[in-house]
């Protein structure tokens, strides 16, 4: 209790603290100024311009619906029609990226190869590792959905693991 007063006494009440991160999350990307010190832009709420991104992808989609753009073309759409001066290859979001590149087909292949752990973990959620590995694939699945790291070969082979683990924890004996 004496923890959320000085949260909110600090903050504000909890509707503000919504608000401002909201305004945080919408507004321009946090500006660095100490290359060797990222705490600033690390502890903000800022989307850092994936909204504009985020956008972008979905325009995409909306260009072409079906089969998408091409894969790995995302960059080049966005060089094509990006609304800032931001340059990037990935559209911070495996879905979206997904979505915009391969257009709903891909979207759904993907999304039925993640259900396959989902519905395990919740069929077998009885089983006591269950719990575990399967916070950890929803943490895997949450991050790849706002960021590109994704693409970093040990961040996939570990949410690979842990939805393999939960296969094979559902199995039994």
């Amino acid at each position: 209790v004496a923890l959320l007063v000085a949260l909110f006494v600090r903050f504000g009440d909890p509707i503000t603290i919504v608000r401002d991160g909201w305004s945080s999350f919408t507004g321009p990307p946090v500006q660095v100024t100490d290359a060797t010190n990222l705490n600033s832009r690390l502890f903000s709420l800022s989307s850092n311009g994936r909204i504009d991104i985020w956008k972008e992808a979905v325009d995409a989609y909306a260009a072409h619906p079906l089969g998408g753009i091409g894969g790995g073309t995302f960059e080049r759409w966005w060089n094509m029609n990006r609304p800032t001066s931001l340059n990037l290859v990935d559209a911070h979001s495996l879905y979206l990226e997904v979505l915009a590149e391969l257009g709903l087909v891909g979207l759904v292949l993907l999304l039925a190869l993640m259900a396959v752990p989902l519905a395990a973990a919740i069929r077998n959620r009885h089983e006591p590792l269950i719990p575990l590995v399967f916070g950890a694939f929803l943490a895997f699945a949450f991050h790849a959905g706002i960021d590109w790291d994704w693409e970093i070969t040990g961040v996939t082979l570990g949410g690979l693991l842990v939805g393999a683990s939960i296969l094979v924890l559902a199995r039994g004996d």
